[in-house]
């Protein structure tokens, strides 16, 4: 699952793998699709995913590597006020998140060659196919490679202090003189806090010391006992751990130190960025497609998953206004969802419903928990689902 969820709400029924996924399956529920051609197009799309499972299943893998294109196209095209180091830092973030996303299109486009379903290939996988193709692709990963450092993605997506690290080390060496100054007296600051641990181990082994890091506090010890040594300075309790966060005066030296070179550090990388980030605001409106199509896949791969789960169907569209509405077998999606998770529990009764121009009007009666209410609900919810662009829970529709 990706992204909070309301219990009880048709969001629960699917699974999207990007944020963008998400927010196009939130806008496919509260403002449903009105053209047929539109309609279409996403089931096509459904029902090849639904023909190559195995696609499908590597789809899955696949779209999570791609990330929030539309978030990093957005930061690349905005220029803020100040440039701080918070600033500073999201700029880094950004190019480090955009190369891994465009590593991951080729890997996409050749997994979507040639897919098709029994009834024909389908335009929307086609046209994906067509866009991650483009030429212009390989430059700009390129561009970012020649800068950016191989490992620095895979440190980026660990927590703490790596991820701090990576930061720092997210250009290539050799690219900037003043940016590897600026690093070897970050490094010296840096071993030298790592030997002052060491030396307070040694001095205080019952303590059990450990060196930690926030980006708030940096580089501070951690240690058992509330009450430490008088050299300990601001010991405060660490949440409900148990232990207790300290510093001292050389420790306070050394992280002044390195703070001072961290801020040198990501203006240095900033500026090395500049130019390539000229390059990659050129083809914003590229990357904003792109964000587009990886949208329409996940919602599609969201929409093929569900009609996974259980039995579901096509609904068969018209553009004549005369057409009759009919649903056949048709459940309710969320409640035929929570009893089929339910191992021996109730299974939902399914209901016919029926209506055109010579029955445009149905009364529906009934005690009091009969099931008027859900009735009408499922239906709603179906036409819905099949305005999206999704399979429904029915016989025939």
């Amino acid at each position: 699952a990706f992204g909070n969820r309301k219990q009880g709400s048709l969001l629960d029924l699917f699974r999207c793998r990007t944020p963008g996924g998400l927010r196009l399956l939130r806008q496919a529920l509260l403002q449903p699709l009105a053209s047929k051609s539109e309609i279409e197009l996403r089931q096509d799309a459904v029902q090849a995913l639904l023909s190559n499972e195995a696609f499908f299943y590597e789809l899955q893998q696949l779209l999570p590597a791609i990330g929030d294109i539309d978030l990093l196209a957005a930061r690349l095209t905005s220029e803020p006020k100040h440039r701080g180091p918070q600033w500073c830092r999201s700029a880094i973030r950004t190019a480090l998140k955009l190369r891994s996303a465009l590593a991951a299109l080729p890997l996409l486009a050749e997994a979507l060659r040639g897919i098709s379903s029994a009834e024909g290939p389908s335009t929307l996988l086609e046209e994906a196919h067509t866009l991650l193709t483009n030429a212009s692709f390989p430059v700009l990963l390129r561009e970012l490679d020649r800068v950016l450092d191989s490992e620095g993605p895979q440190a980026l997506g660990q927590a703490g202090s790596l991820a701090h690290v990576a930061l720092m080390y997210a250009v290539h060496p050799n690219v900037s003189p003043l940016l590897d100054i600026a690093r070897q007296t970050w490094n010296d600051a840096l071993q030298q806090i790592h030997t002052l641990h060491r030396g307070y181990m040694a001095k205080y082994p019952e303590l059990r010391l450990k060196l930690e890091y926030t980006e708030r506090r940096g580089w501070y010890l951690s240690h058992a006992q509330p009450s430490g040594p008088t050299e300990f300075l601001h010991t405060t309790a660490k949440g409900a751990s148990g232990r207790q966060m300290s510093t001292t005066r050389d420790l306070n030296s050394e992280n002044f130190k390195l703070r001072l070179a961290e801020q040198e550090i990501l203006v240095q990388t900033v500026m090395v960025l500049s130019s390539l980030y000229e390059v990659l605001r050129a083809e914003a409106a590229l990357l904003y497609r792109v964000s587009q199509i990886a949208s329409a896949l996940d919602l599609v791969q969201a929409f093929a998953g569900y009609a996974l789960l259980g039995a579901r169907t096509r609904p068969q569209l018209s553009d004549d206004v005369a057409a009759p509405m009919a649903i056949q077998g048709g459940r309710h999606p969320l409640l035929d969802q929570i009893f089929a998770n339910e191992a021996g529990g109730p299974a939902f009764e399914p209901f016919d419903y029926f209506m055109d121009r010579t029955c445009c009007v149905q009364c529906i009666t009934g005690a009091n928990g009969g099931g008027k209410s859900t009735y009408l609900l499922s239906l709603a919810q179906l036409v819905v689902l099949s305005q999206a662009g999704c399979f429904i829970p029915a016989e025939s529709a």
